[in-house]
């Protein structure tokens, strides 16, 4: 019994770890399941049999049956071909792949004895010929590559390519990657008018052993050239701020005669959409029509034919070249004034002065042409007789400077800047009145983000042009800017408001300077905004009760107020 039982376990253990192999048979001597490891093309029709070694009154080939991953396989496809033996002859496809039992009916289904045998049966695409091939020669004669496509073939172990190349000599690719690249080094006769190419493909399963010749190729070396790319790639300032010459080596051992064509393309860094062209057949080209102390970024490429039809691109070469500064093509634009000190109409005699602070906007960074080293400002007396002097500012970041007037006069001051190739030829002006007359009454107020700048005049407007409202961030407490002073025009002088959208965390000054025939006044700054939506807080009393116990009430006496709504 207990010998029973352990046979009984060793038969199970064998039929679930059953691995196929040639014949593989489960059954002891009681058939076979051929061929060994079929291996079939799409669409080709299997031969694959089943057969006992003997029938008996019980047992023929009725009997027997076919799996393909333990379902059975239609029964219309197997054929009882003798008394012993059943033959699988169906078209086959991909999904027709997999693990095949030969089996007998009427047994457990993990009983040994059920199992005649199983195999592993493959399906692929049949061999297809190869006359489509890519060559490269690179830099002539550097070394040569080809690349094919492989079909997908499932079992690509069985799969042998053959490169063969004739260019007066058979040459053998020694040399192959993944069955889909070859490369002939230099040496192996590259420099060459023409070369022909022929793939073999060959299916080295022992089932299906033959090759498959592709077309003999011919290439035209010169015609399918890719460059190297170019070496020293670099630049050099001309005479001219707006040009630069860009210069470059190619490799001195590639004859001048090979030809070889230069794409230079570039644009500016900030605006890649601005890309230009230009083409050269030497080792430098001149480009012009660049904006000055611009940053670029050039690319070049080489290729082998002008029309960039046969052949390859090199690979691409790419630096960032900075043009050469130039004085600056536009001047900081004055915006306006104000009087540090006592005004001028308090003042007497002839050399009375006051102290005045001129505002500017900065150049445009598109402007500038170059680093900002200087500003000149110069002040010209415009009485009888009058002299000009200049103040020379090596701060490049100050957008304001205070100057020593005489008062009543006028004065024309004009500002330009200048970078290490000289000033710009154009300037920005203002007259200074020194005369002192009454400046308007500005009152701001603000509701969220907007401010409205409101004044009164102290005399009649039909005397006035316009009017300029001038605006910045303040710095801390003081009663400076701490960034460039705005201004915005108002054209009618009868209209004594501006409406302005400004940030409602930022603390700002207001001024509004009055235009008198082309001339305007300094401006007042102001800092008290009056917020339309803030809750007055309530006032704070205090009580006086000296009168006596017999007076009739109680005085009450307003020690201060504050309210919230002006900040």
């Amino acid at each position: 019994m207990e010998g029973s039982i352990r046979m009984t376990l060793m038969f199970m253990v064998m039929g679930s770890f059953l691995w196929f192999s040639s014949a593989c048979i489960v059954c002891c001597k009681c058939g076979s399941f051929l061929p060994n490891d079929p291996y079939y093309y799409i669409n080709e029709i299997s031969n694959i049999s089943c057969s006992l070694d003997k029938a008996t009154r019980s047992e023929n080939a009725s009997n027997l049956y076919i799996t393909l991953d333990d379902v059975e396989v239609d029964p219309a496809y197997v054929t009882v071909t003798s008394e012993t033996t059943v033959t699988l002859n169906k078209p086959m496809g991909l999904e027709d792949g997999g693990n095949y039992y030969c089996k007998r009916r009427g047994f457990p289904k993990l009983n040994p004895n059920g199992t005649i045998g199983g195999q592993i049966v493959a399906i692929d695409y049949p061999l297809e010929p190869i006359n489509d091939i890519e060559c490269i020669w690179h830099n002539w004669k550097d070394k040569l590559v080809c690349t094919w496509i492989l079909p997908p073939y499932r079992y690509m172990q069985y799969i042998k390519v053959d490169l063969m190349m004739f260019n007066g000599a058979y040459i053998y690719c020694t040399n192959m990657t993944n069955k889909i690249e070859c490369t002939w080094n230099s040496g192996n006769g590259l420099d060459t008018p023409n070369a022909y190419f022929q793939l073999n493909v060959t299916n080295t399963n022992v089932h299906k052993s033959h090759t498959m010749a592709g077309k003999w190729i011919n290439k035209i070396p010169k015609e399918n050239v890719k460059p190297n790319a170019v070496k020293s790639f670099n630049q050099t300032f001309t005479n001219e701020s707006t040009c630069l010459l860009l210069t470059w080596v190619y490799d001195k051992n590639i004859a001048a005669s090979r030809e070889k064509h230069f794409r230079i393309q570039y644009s500016p860094v900030t605006d890649p959409s601005r890309n230009n062209t230009v083409w050269s057949d030497g080792d430098h080209v001149t480009v012009c029509q660049l904006t000055p102390y611009m940053l670029y970024e050039f690319t070049i490429a080489v290729h082998p034919d002008r029309a960039a039809v046969k052949g390859y691109w090199s690979d691409s070469v790419t630096h960032q070249f900075r043009t050469d500064q130039d004085v600056p093509r536009a001047a900081p634009e004055m915006v306006g004034y104000r009087h540090l000190t006592e005004p001028c109409i308090n003042k007497q005699g002839t050399h009375a002065e006051m102290i005045s602070t001129v505002f500017w906007k900065l150049i445009p960074k598109e402007d500038r042409n170059g680093l900002i080293t200087r500003y000149s400002v110069n002040i010209t007396d415009l009485s009888p007789g009058g002299v000009t002097t200049e103040k020379i500012l090596l701060n490049t970041n100050n957008s304001n400077t205070n100057l020593n007037l005489h008062c009543n006069k006028l004065y024309n001051v004009s500002i330009t800047a200048a970078t290490i190739k000289g000033y710009s030829p154009v300037h920005s002006s203002l007259i200074i009145n020194t005369t002192g007359f009454s400046q308007p009454v500005l009152m701001v107020e603000r509701n969220a983000s907007i401010y409205n700048i409101s004044w009164t005049v102290p005399w009649p407007a039909d005397s006035l042009t316009s009017f300029n409202v001038v605006y910045c961030k303040q710095l801390g407490s003081q009663q400076d800017c701490s960034s460039e002073l705005e201004k915005a025009i108002v054209p009618d002088p009868r209209t004594h408001h501006q409406t302005l959208s400004l940030k409602s965390d930022t603390t700002y000054l207001f001024g509004v300077s009055l235009v008198r025939a082309g001339v305007a006044s300094a401006a007042t700054f102001e800092s008290c905004v009056y917020v339309v939506t803030a809750t007055p807080n309530p006032p704070e009393f205090s009580v006086d009760d000296s009168i006596g116990d017999n007076s009739y009430g109680y005085r009450g006496i307003l020690s201060h107020a504050t309210t919230n709504n002006l900040m």
